[in-house]
């Protein structure tokens, strides 16, 4: 009878299975067939994408033409001094990795947009894989199927990080990190699982430093596990620290030049960080070595806290060098103007009041996982679930509580609300079918679970209803938002050589679409291309004047009768202006204007 009812119980886990993954396939299939059917221009959608991805596509275009591995100068930016990008060179290798041998069959056009197009695509198709094997492995395929949903519906991840023409490093940011984070939830880690974990954390931090936080905490969390159980996590602790330093030093090595290796960078993986890795990952092997020496956990405790406040100690200068963060050497109204115009720089909660749409489709649903998911997990019988969970909710409340400072902190939120979301749908589902709490409370509760996934397009189609406007309003805000377009922008190609002045988000556009140097750029690597995009835009007729009489610019663009702080306002109602020159001929949506030398 035992053997008979073991032999229905992995019938019927094969059966739960086999039906995730056609789900997973079908997930997939999903996101490719959303790319086939759009039909667009690649190319010319991308001027109309973040200015990151423009930037990203240039960089590899220009290696892929020619331009030095360690070269990292965007040479279409010509604000004084240039402008070098803090980005790694290992994200264009993969993007170029698609293009150039596209490019053998296909015009080398055609094979910019397929690498445009399939790039985000496999990674986010790599994320679903990733997902669903990790929480069938360790919660089962209802909860990996609700994983799975939430991937495919999430609008930050659909929409956004993982959207065609996505060439930011985010997404790759999150598919590493969501590899270390699993790695926490092995049932019996060994030496091989911690070295796979601390070698993608060098990787991600190579990549970029958006999730340095959440890195930090899992090297805490597996110290303070191999404190707990050294027989357990010793060894995965000393694999994790031996590969994220050689990793680091490897990385850093291929990644900069030499001539840089000894300048403290604090913006990427330089020598500060370098540095503070070094020690720690030194201190994490010594660690793991010593703790089974110390039979009584207080004596392991102690020899811990001697040697990571040792480390600490060392790596002070290093902290201390790079304490006033990436825009520290910014002038402070130019610092003030980042934080007050750029979105992803600015708190969660001044988003949810100034773009509550934003809001709604990326901050509510991490908080509605959050809440529901721990409002479950304080309930959860199944011990071994219940620690597994725990892990993923410090991280995903340590994404809500960065987000109260950056919106671009969410980035390490999405790593885990997928599984959360999945535990709290499945959680929901199993509630219902024991009628635990009564019908209506059940009810209730499965109700506020599918929430975590549908809130998002509930609220975008309560947005969608605006209220009502006149014929004109219509007509000028279809042109405002047409400004930002490749057709829009093509058009400047005509004009004769010169360098643009034009505010912050149009840079980028501008330089991919028409090829004309510009004066600004939303990087903090050059004062000036910022300050360019920012400041003059927000000043009066005599300080815009006066900043634009400390510049070389040749023209002027603006988008159509779009509002800005100060005198820019005015010029973008393309009346006549004293020292400037209207340009005929340009796009209904731009306002062009020829700088009077």
């Amino acid at each position: 009878m035992r053997g008979a009812g073991m032999r229905q119980q992995e019938d019927s886990m094969a059966s739960g299975n086999g039906w995730l993954w056609t789900f997973v396939l079908i997930a997939i299939a999903v996101i490719c067939g959303k790319v086939a059917v759009s039909g667009d221009d690649a190319l010319a959608e991308l001027a109309s994408a973040d200015s990151d991805d423009i930037m990203r596509f240039l960089s590899v275009r220009d290696w892929l033409a020619g331009q030095g591995w360690f070269d990292m100068r965007q040479t279409g930016v010509v604000a004084e001094g240039g402008l070098t990008l803090h980005w790694s060179r290992l994200i264009d290798l993969g993007i170029a990795a698609i293009i150039w041998p596209s490019s053998v069959f296909l015009t080398m056009e055609d094979a910019e947009a397929v690498g445009i197009i399939l790039w985000p695509v496999l990674l986010h198709s790599l994320l679903i894989l990733l997902t669903a094997r990790e929480a069938l492995r360790n919660f089962g395929p209802r909860i990996a199927a609700g994983a799975v949903l939430c991937l495919l519906m999430w609008p930050l991840l659909l929409h956004n990080y993982f959207q065609a023409g996505r060439l930011d490093h985010h997404n790759v940011q999150i598919v590493l990190l969501t590899v270390v984070v699993f790695s926490l939830l092995r049932d019996r880690p060994t030496w091989r699982s911690g070295a796979i974990a601390g070698f993608t954390t060098a990787f991600s931090l190579a990549v970029g430093l958006e999730t340095l936080l959440a890195h930090a905490l899992v090297g805490l969390l597996l110290s303070w596990r191999a404190v707990r159980s050294p027989d357990v996590f010793a060894l995965p602790l000393l694999g994790y620290a031996v590969t994220l330093g050689s990793g680091s030093a490897l990385f850093f090595a291929v990644q900069t030049t030499p001539s840089s290796w000894f300048y403290p960078q604090c913006d990427q993986l330089g020598l500060p960080l370098l540095h503070i890795l070094a020690v720690t990952s030194g201190a994490a092997a010594v660690l793991a070595f010593a703790l089974r020496r110390r039979p009584s956990y207080l004596q392991r405790l102690a020899c811990a806290g001697v040697l990571y406040c040792g480390a600490l100690a060392l790596a002070a200068p290093a902290v201390l060098v790079c304490a006033s963060g990436p825009y520290g050497n910014l002038p402070p109204a130019l610092e003030a103007a980042i934080y007050a115009n750029i979105r992803e720089a600015r708190p969660a909660l001044l988003l949810a009041l100034e773009a509550p749409e934003t809001f709604h489709v990326s901050v509510a649903p991490l908080l509605t996982a959050l809440l529901f998911a721990t409002a479950l997990w304080r309930c959860d019988s199944d011990q071994a679930r219940k620690t597994k969970i725990g892990t993923l909710l410090i991280f995903g409340w340590l994404a809500a509580i960065a987000t109260l400072f950056q919106l671009r902190m969410i980035v390490i939120g999405a790593a885990v609300v997928p599984i959360l979301t999945g535990y709290a749908l499945g959680r929901a589902w199993d509630w219902r079918q024991r009628q635990m709490q009564g019908q209506s409370a059940t009810l209730v509760l499965l109700g506020v679970g599918l929430l975590t996934v549908f809130y998002p397009y509930a609220s975008r189609v309560t947005a969608s209803f605006p209220e009502s406007v006149s014929a004109g309003e219509m007509q000028q805000d279809t042109i405002a938002r047409n400004c930002r377009t490749h057709a829009a922008l093509e058009t400047l190609s005509a004009l004769p050589e010169g360098s643009v002045l034009s505010p912050l988000n149009l840079g980028p556009s501008i330089l991919l679409a028409s090829g004309l140097p510009v004066l600004a750029a939303p990087y903090h690597r050059s004062a000036a291309a910022l300050s360019n995009g920012l400041l003059p835009f927000m000043a009066k007729e005599a300080a815009f004047r006066r900043a634009l009489a400390g510049m070389d610019a040749d023209y002027i663009v603006l988008c159509r009768n779009t509002p800005h702080a100060g005198f820019a306002s005015e010029l973008a109602k393309g009346d006549q202006v004293d020292g400037l020159q209207l340009v005929p001929g340009m796009h209904p949506a731009l306002v062009v204007y020829e700088v009077i030398k």
